[in-house]
């Protein structure tokens, strides 16, 4: 019966996360404070940009560059973030940068710098367009202001659950309508976040499993 009970947890786990909409946090860590903050995500894959180029397992394609520091009416470097950085677009008045990661992912998180109204963040499956978000459509507490030594436009944004159980993402675009969508410590990854209903349940069943070896 205990052995049920907990495949059975497992199973609704499982279900549970396949079926979750996109879930939008702010939360990163700053270990190596002149870098910017960067993911807390166990196991994920993180481009710093640090070597001047996009990681060797991804393809970029657009109009991007990768940068230092700030440059009026260029780019603005994010908050406390003294190493390089990617910003979007290079040497026009707008443009799209895609990033290919050769595999699907469910996970992303990115250091986004001085969130603006017109930075937006695509997500696709192939040539399919699951979702995007603007810096308008985030949720609190982020503020769209383009301010580049504010705490709430500059944050560690994940995104967690994205068309997961249904093939996840395997590219995004980075588009920016004006100057500019800086962005650090791109991450991605396959976490399994679980559901607090499920986790209550988790220790529901354990705890009837307990319950029913006392009444033995």
């Amino acid at each position: 019966m205990q052995r049920f009970l907990l495949t059975l947890f497992f199973l609704v786990a499982i279900t549970g996360v396949s079926n979750a909409a996109t879930v939008i946090t702010f939360d990163g860590i700053d270990p190596i404070p002149t870098n910017g903050l960067t993911t807390n995500v166990s196991g994920a894959i993180v481009d710093d940009f640090n070597n001047g180029t996009i990681m060797a397992a991804w393809t970029g394609t657009g109009n991007y560059h990768i940068v230092a520091g700030s440059v009026g009416a260029q780019y603005a470097q994010p908050f406390d973030d003294f190493s390089k950085y990617l910003s979007v677009p290079k040497d026009a008045s707008s443009g799209d940068l895609k990033i290919d990661f050769g595999s699907s992912y469910h996970y992303l998180g990115l250091y986004w710098g001085s969130i603006d109204e017109y930075n937006t963040i695509a997500f696709y499956n192939g040539t399919n367009l699951i979702e995007s978000y603007s810096g308008l459509t985030l949720p609190d507490p982020s503020t769209p202001d383009g301010n580049h030594s504010s705490a709430t436009s500059n944050l560690y944004v994940n995104f967690f659950n994205v068309n997961a159980g249904l093939g996840g993402f395997d590219n995004i675009h980075l588009i920016s309508t004006s100057m500019a969508f800086e962005v650090d410590n791109l991450a991605v990854g396959n976490p399994v976040p679980i559901p607090s209903s499920i986790v209550l349940l988790g220790f529901g069943l354990v705890g009837l499993v307990g319950f029913r070896r006392k009444r033995k």
